[in-house]
């Protein structure tokens, strides 16, 4: 089953959460989420495990923080049929705010 894991600390690496989940279910894959800037943690991770009830991992506690788990979904199942397949640049907006002098 594929899973969804969040509320990881940002200190977290894969070695110390693949070693936390198994010792509850054998862990297939795991990719923990980083910040491509600074290569840190971005707080959660997609793992493939073998187990059958999910609410067996929910809160359990990793690094000081209670992890919250749900099954994973596909990208595409979130998308709109009607949505264009690349990503639009958003436009950013400055204002020009003027300073005043007296």
């Amino acid at each position: 089953m594929k899973i969804f894991i969040t509320n990881l600390p940002f200190t977290a690496d894969e070695e110390d959460l693949k070693n936390f989940l198994e010792t509850y279910c054998p862990v297939n894959s795991l990719s923990l989420a980083r910040n491509a800037a600074d290569n840190k943690s971005r707080g959660f991770a997609f793992a493939d495990v073998a187990i059958t009830d999910i609410a067996e991992l929910q809160g359990l506690p990793f690094n000081n923080k209670n992890i919250c788990v749900a099954e994973a979904v596909e990208k595409d199942k979130y998308r709109r049929p009607d949505a264009p397949l690349e990503k639009r640049k958003r436009k950013r907006i400055v204002s020009n705010h003027a300073s005043s002098s007296n």
